[in-house]
C-alpha cells in the first residue's frame, strides 16, 4: 500500500514537472488569467492601471514568511515557490512550484493575517504587483471590477482546494 501511494506521487510529480516545463517557456499576458475571467476591455484596463510590473532574479524572495504586507501577485513568466519554514527541523518545505499564468498572495489581500509562507523566483520571474492600497481604490471606485475579481478570486482558491483534496484522496486511499 505504500509503495502504491509512492508510485502514485511520483507519477503526480511527473506529471506536474511536465506541465510546469510546458508552461515556464510561455510569456503571458494579463488577459489571460483565470483572475481577469469575464472582464471586457475597459474593466481590463481599469485593472491594469492598478498594477505595477516587478522582476524578481533566481533565488530571490517575493513574499517573506510571517510580513504582513498584503499585495497579491499574477505571475506572468518565471517560476516561483512556495515554502513554509519547519522550526522544529529549521529547514524549509516546498509546498507548490508555480508557472506564469498562476496568482498569489491573495489570501493576505483578503484576511489580513500576516504571511502563511515564503515565495521564492526559482528563475528569473516577472510580476504583477496588485498593492492592498490600489484594490482598496478599486472598490471604492470600480466596484463592479472589484466584485468580479473577488468572485474569480474565489474561484482560484476553490479550485486549489478541490485539487488538494483529491491528492489527499489520492494518497490515502492509494
Amino acid at each position: 500500500m505504500a509503495a502504491n501511494r509512492e508510485k502514485n506521487l511520483a507519477d503526480s510529480n511527473a506529471i506536474i514537472t511536465a506541465r510546469i516545463r510546458e508552461e515556464e517557456r510561455r510569456h503571458y499576458t494579463l488577459a489571460e488569467k483565470d483572475l481577469l475571467q469575464g472582464f471586457n476591455q475597459r474593466e481590463l484596463e481599469t485593472f491594469r492601471n492598478a498594477l505595477v510590473c516587478l522582476s524578481f532574479s533566481r533565488g530571490e524572495q517575493v513574499i517573506r514568511e510571517g510580513e504582513e504586507t498584503r499585495d497579491q501577485y499574477i505571475l506572468t513568466r518565471g517560476l516561483v515557490s512556495v515554502k513554509i519554514h519547519l522550526p522544529a527541523s529549521n529547514r524549509h518545505k516546498r509546498l507548490f512550484t508555480f508557472s506564469a499564468g498562476v496568482v498569489f498572495g491573495e489570501m493576505a489581500l483578503l484576511d489580513g493575517s500576516p504571511r502563511s509562507a515564503q515565495v521564492v523566483a526559482e528563475e528569473d520571474s516577472e510580476v504583477y504587483r496588485l498593492s492592498y492600497d490600489r484594490f482598496g481604490k478599486l472598490c471604492r471606485e470600480n466596484s463592479g471590477v472589484a466584485i468580479k475579481l473577488l468572485q474569480n478570486i474565489a474561484m482560484v482558491l476553490s479550485h486549489r482546494l478541490r485539487v488538494r483534496s483529491d491528492e489527499v484522496r489520492m494518497l490515502e486511499d492509494g
